[in-house]
């Protein structure tokens, strides 16, 4: 997946991430 899918399906769910998290932690929030 790529971050932009990542980011796609947090914004999704409603879950705030920053915008210069890396993709390990994009990851981690959507675990």
């Amino acid at each position: 997946m790529t971050v932009a899918e990542l980011k796609k399906q947090l914004d999704a769910k409603g879950i705030t991430y920053s915008s210069g998290a890396k993709k390990a932690e994009l990851i981690k929030l959507l675990a």
